[in-house]
Order: C-alpha cells, then structure tokens, then sequence
C-alpha cells in the first residue's frame, strides 16, 4: 500500500500543479493594447470633454493611448465601429435608433445594428432645451412659430426637439424647421440667431459660451408636475426622466430648471469586436478612474459603482461582462436584463431579414423601403424596451 501512495503521490502534485496554472490562467487578464480607438463628439461637446478626460487617466494610470475621432453626426459615429475605424463610440440615443433599425437607421443600408455597451455614464450636467436669454422666448410652447434646428444625420437632437415640442403640445408644423449639418454648427447657430432654440447639454463648451455672451443663455423648463407633458415627451424620448438642472452653464442649485435627463454618454461596440479589446474597454474606464476623476464635473458619472446602477438598455459585449463579473458587480437582475435585450435583438434581426425578402419579391424601391420597413416593425414592436 506504501509503494502505491508513494507513486501516486507524485502524480497528484503534478495534477493539482497543473490545475492551478489552468486556474490562474482562466482568470488571468488578456493582454493589455497599447492603444485604442474611438469616435465621438465633435471638439466642444460636453462628450468630447469628458471622454478625452478619460483618455488621459487610461494613460496615466494603466499606459492605454486612447485615439479619440472626432464625428459630426450619430449615423457617422456608428459608421465608424461597423467598418473597423475604430474599436467603439461615444453615443446619444442615436445608439437605440441603430439598434432598433430606426430613422436614418432604416435603410436597406443599416438595419437593425447588433450593438454591445463596453460601459456608460450618469449625466450630471443638465440637458434641455436652450434658448437665448434675451429671445423673449420663457417657455417650449412660445417656441411655436420660431426657427429650431434639424441635424442631417443625427437623429438624437431632432427627437429631442420633438419630444421637447411634443411637451407643449406642439409638432415641427408649428415651427420652422432649419436644416444644419452637425452639432457644432447647431451650436454656433443658436449663438447666432440662425436658429431661436434647439437640444444643449450645461456641461458644453458650447453653453458656456453662449451663457458669457452678450445674450446669456436660458433653459425652457420641464415641470415633472406637468403629466400629461411628460407623457406626450416619453412616447418620444422614452430614455429621459425628470431632473432638477442644478449644474452647468445658466444653472444652480440657487436657482434650479426642471429639465430631463438620461444616461450620456452610452460606449458602444460591435458584438463582433474581440472580447479582450471589449474587456479593457472597460477595465480602462473602471480601473483608470482615479486618475480622470478630477477632471471635469461630470466624471463621477463615469465610476463603476454608480454608472452599474444606471437603467440598463443595451445588452452588455461578452468581454464587458468579463470585466464586470471580475468586479463582483454582475447581477442576477443584470443577466436576466441581458438576456431579455438579446432575445429582442434576435427578433429583430429576424423580422429585418424577413422583410428585407419579402420588400425584394414585392419590388419595393430602396427610396420607399424604410417607410415599408417602419410600418412593419410597428406592428410587431410598437413600444422601446425598457428594462427591467
């Protein structure tokens, strides 16, 4: 019996020695990039600002070069991640329009988008409408008759600004509509007179400047009290919420706007970018927060422990996950909301295919088919997701 405990013995060091490198091994983290690329906001957006800020801490703290590409509109930003430009973007609800195959996202170009988060941020600046402080125009339904505008390409402003009409009890029939080619534009319109009012972020370049010109700045209010209001915005803008505007240009806890607001930015990739270039991704944002934290006012909206508790309307990359578990901060509610979001994205992609044959036998002209398209995802998704 001696002889046969001494032989295998040896045997059971060597197993137990190669299970422990298996071990360390399937927990190890993959190797880190030097760089890695993302597509944003143009220069003096409050997300350009933001995440450069970031950029600099992922230097700092781990040595990641982040390569951040600047772009006009949302459909460009996405463009971006789907033909391998870069490894993800900085977005607005643009995101859930691509995801959802809606507005400029209902070609037969796009589609249906199988977008993955790699991380997300709490907006703490405020966000509404602005207008000039000296326009004469106190409220969203004085902007009845007066000039807003529309961003060719980005959708996110121009639903905005209809769920802000919408608020009021207006549509684009009661104002006049100026066509504008990106955000900066939209911005510098406003400054000008070229437009009266339009979507703006507090934390902005672009509202700080507005606010220190000779016209000041003012926020059309949002009042949660007003019901019915919020609900004719929601059925728009079905990711914004009541919240007090107490940060940023023209605001102050002194004197606060009722205003709305959402999660900004969301990061999204494709579910086909490599899940380690996902997991540091995400490992940059949540490991390199001391060193960006400082930066700007809206960082802590970027720290692990309060961008986690965000509403979740994105399905999460594999690699993101990764990270996620490794913290100890992936939930039972956050599977099952995983789950439930890739569910409706199989659906989705289903129903895209299927119409996508059935417009070809009919001979639907590519010009017509996103009318087709729309009519017929109504029917089988008439509501956005919300999580749960």
């Amino acid at each position: 019996m001696s002889k046969k405990l001494k032989l295998v013995a040896p045997a059971l060091v060597v197993a137990v020695s190669v299970l422990g490198i298996m071990a360390v091994c399937a927990v190890a983290a993959p190797p880190m990039p030097k760089f890695i690329k993302a597509a944003g906001y143009d220069v003096g957006s409050s997300a350009y600002i933001t995440v450069t800020a970031a950029g600099g801490g992922w230097k700092k703290e781990l040595g990641i070069t982040l390569r951040y590409i600047p772009a006009g509109t949302g459909v460009a930003r996405v463009l971006s991640s789907r033909v391998g430009n870069t490894h993800f973007s900085a977005l607005s609800i643009d995101s859930l329009y691509a995801i959802e195959g809606l507005h400029d996202f209902a070609s037969l170009e796009w589609g249906p988008q199988p977008l993955r988060q790699v991380w997300q941020a709490a907006k703490l600046s405020g966000y509404g409408i602005a207008t000039r402080a000296d326009s004469g125009i106190k409220t969203l339904a004085e902007l009845k008759g007066k000039k807003v505008a529309h961003v060719v390409g980005s959708p996110s402003p121009n639903e905005f600004m209809k769920g802000g009409l919408a608020f009021a009890g207006l549509t684009l029939d009661d104002v006049k509509v100026i066509k504008i080619h990106s955000f900066t534009a939209m911005y510098d319109g406003l400054l000008d007179g070229t437009i009266d009012a339009c979507p703006c972020d507090s934390f902005t370049s672009a509202a700080a400047k507005l606010e220190a010109s000779p016209h000041g700045i003012r926020w059309l209010p949002m009042p949660p009290e007003d019901k019915e209001g919020w609900a004719r915005f929601n059925k728009i803008q079905p990711q914004s919420r009541p919240a007090p505007g107490i940060r940023g240009a023209g605001l102050s806890k002194e004197k606060p706007v009722p205003l709305a607001n959402m999660a900004f930015p969301w990061f999204l990739a494709y579910a086909n970018l490599d899940d380690d270039i996902a997991y540091w991704i995400s490992k940059a944002f949540g490991e390199s927060y001391g060193g960006y934290k400082d930066s700007h006012a809206a960082m802590p909206g970027f720290k692990l422990e309060t961008m986690i508790d965000l509403p979740c309307i994105f399905p999460w990359h594999e690699g993101s996950i990764r990270y996620l578990k490794e913290k100890g901060v992936w939930t039972d509610r956050l599977e099952k909301n995983q789950k439930a979001l890739i569910e409706r994205q199989k659906k989705l992609q289903a129903l895209w295919e299927s119409v996508v044959d059935q417009a070809g036998a009919e001979k639907v002209k590519a010009k017509v088919f996103p009318k087709y398209w729309l009519e017929k995802r109504a029917k089988a998704f008439p509501d956005f997701y919300m999580p749960k």
